[in-house]
């Protein structure tokens, strides 16, 4: 435990599981030197009194999703979460969300934007989120539009238009950009943007 740096908001030992966590999901052997560096790109992300978890292009998956959900249970530390540009599915992602919607009140954005998640997972999360009490802001970007990682489809975009519906629901910003919709997502979606 001697080169876990100490991060407010993580704990020690919830840090090492994470880098655990993402070896697993990489299918790589864990090595000190590699614990090192990931605890120093950790802490360069994480400024001193800033209240955003930001481990955006860090290489997670869904164990290491897992392990974000403990982080962010009833922690009031974090305000906006930068999960971006990594490669968690659907899986990850409802772990994520069950967390949002059942133990955390203080976020007020969620970026999951660039991984890999299909229709099931937005609708789960959507669902989650429907009547949050602090979420705001969301970002579901494809950040690399050649690839369509986020491929949140029809249904996806149904329950995303009825949580934006939801009159408890204080979403008032959504980042969509390159994501492929068919004209009836497209709809599902301008139809909830318009009621809320």
């Amino acid at each position: 435990m001697e080169h876990v740096p100490k991060i407010k908001g993580i704990s020690r030992k919830l840090l090492v599981a994470l880098y655990m966590a993402k070896c697993q999901d990489l299918q790589i052997n864990a090595s000190k030197q590699q614990m090192i560096r990931f605890f120093e790109m950790v802490m360069k992300n994480h400024l001193p009194g800033s209240r955003k978890l930001n481990l955006a292009d860090m290489g997670l998956g869904d164990s290491a999703l897992l392990i974000v959900a403990k982080i962010l249970k009833n922690n009031s530390n974090w305000a906006l979460a930068d999960l971006s540009k990594n490669i968690f599915t659907s899986a990850g992602l409802k772990a994520l969300a069950s967390c949002i919607q059942k133990s955390n009140e203080t976020l007020v954005h969620v970026n999951v934007g660039g991984n890999h998640i299909q229709t099931d997972g937005a609708q789960y999360f959507f669902k989650c989120i429907e009547a949050h009490n602090s979420l705001i802001s969301i970002d579901f970007s494809n950040n690399d539009c050649y690839k369509n990682k986020v491929k949140m489809g029809t249904r996806g975009a149904e329950c995303l238009s009825k949580a934006l519906r939801n009159p408890n629901c204080l979403i008032s910003n959504l980042d969509l950009t390159d994501n492929v919709f068919t004209a009836e997502a497209l709809n599902h979606v301008v139809e909830g943007v318009k009621k809320c």
